[in-house]
């Protein structure tokens, strides 16, 4: 894990340092978190603004098998294309 982080702040990657039983995942321009544990997580000790996030449901603080979802500005990352069989 100190390794992947290590790279990735080389090579110029943001990354997150989640818990275990924190998930991201985004869909389109709404980013979706998911608490997968059974304590309850506050997303602003792990994602940078959430406390200022457009939630669209849930908010901040994740409680055990929660979910919140906020509108993303950032634009999403680009789809590898798929080769043309040929």
């Amino acid at each position: 894990r100190d390794i992947l982080l290590a790279v990735a702040g080389e090579a110029g990657l943001p990354m997150l340092d989640l818990p275990l039983d924190l998930r991201l995942r985004r869909r389109g321009p709404l980013q979706v978190a998911i608490n997968y544990g059974p304590e309850a997580i506050h997303l602003a000790d792990h994602v940078p603004g959430a406390e200022a996030f457009a939630y669209v449901l849930g908010g901040p603080d994740l409680p055990p098998a929660g979910v919140s979802m906020w509108r993303s500005h950032a634009p999403p990352p680009p789809r590898k294309a798929l080769a043309a069989d040929g």
